[in-house]
């Protein structure tokens, strides 16, 4: 599996960059103009917060919400029942509607094929 890490690891490489910049821009800052540069509190505050808005959208949450959105609709079989059972809950902006869609996911595609 490909993955860039810029997120999803345990020290994610996007902030820390963002961070060692800032950092930078801060010190050079504060030699110039004391009142500019950034406190050791104000470095925490915005690496938790790059830490945890770049954690939202990897692989550790989309992993795992894309595939609770499309596997009703696949995994549905006149067997089980789901459509009977759970469809009716489901709203339909949530997931998609269209077993084709759903077949991609799990399947994929061929080549050039377009739903």
């Amino acid at each position: 599996m490909r993955n860039t890490y810029l997120a999803s690891n345990h020290l994610p490489i996007g902030p820390l960059f963002v961070l060692i910049c800032l950092i930078c821009v801060s010190v050079g800052l504060g030699r110039q103009i004391p009142k500019l540069s950034l406190g050791t509190g104000e470095l925490v505050v915005i690496w938790g917060m790059m830490s945890v808005s770049a954690s939202i959208p990897s692989k550790a949450f989309v992993e795992y919400l894309l595939p609770a959105l499309v596997a009703p609709g696949y995994f549905a079989t006149p067997e089980n029942q789901w459509h009977q059972l759970f469809h009716a809950y489901i709203p339909v902006w949530l997931a998609p509607q269209n077993f084709g869609i759903a077949r991609g996911f799990y399947e994929g595609m061929a080549g050039g094929e377009i739903l």
